[in-house]
């Protein structure tokens, strides 16, 4: 599992060669629904595909397709998700998220990565509550 780290973060802010491709979208953990999340996956790369037809960087962008292709078609990738998923792919750099969240479907092609729901699953896991019970007493503390 691959979880958000701050140097990461850092990593996917640095500029970064065009086209870059963010593309987000929530997984299911459980057989028979997380049969859909590659179909899903599938469709959002076309619509990157759209997008940087449009933009007429296809040529540039193929190698960076590429790897996203080789990951709608791995069987172990699908079959170990969590509630959610982020890709950031560009021509010097690939990076997939487990997210412990679902996100909203969204692709961006742009000059740089979309790294907002990123930011919101680094905002959510940064506090835990434990609670402590015994049969006396029980006791709650934050940690951040």
């Amino acid at each position: 599992m691959r979880q958000i780290t701050s140097e990461q973060l850092t990593k996917c802010l640095a500029e970064q060669t065009s086209p870059c491709i963010s593309l987000y979208m929530p997984t299911n953990r459980r057989h028979p629904e997380n049969q859909q999340d590659p179909i899903r996956f599938k469709n959002l790369l076309h619509k990157v595909e759209s997008s940087l037809s449009e933009m007429h960087l296809d040529r540039e962008a193929e190698g960076v397709l590429d790897k996203f292709r080789l990951l709608a078609s791995d069987d172990d990738f699908w079959n170990q998700r969590t509630e959610g998923l982020g890709i950031l792919g560009s021509p010097e750099s690939f990076q997939v998220f487990d997210l412990q969240r679902p996100v909203k479907e969204l692709s961006v092609v742009a000059d740089s990565f979309h790294i907002k729901p990123l930011l919101r699953a680094m905002q959510a896991t940064d506090r835990y509550q434990i609670l402590g019970l015994n049969r006396h007493e029980a006791k709650q503390r934050q940690l951040t």
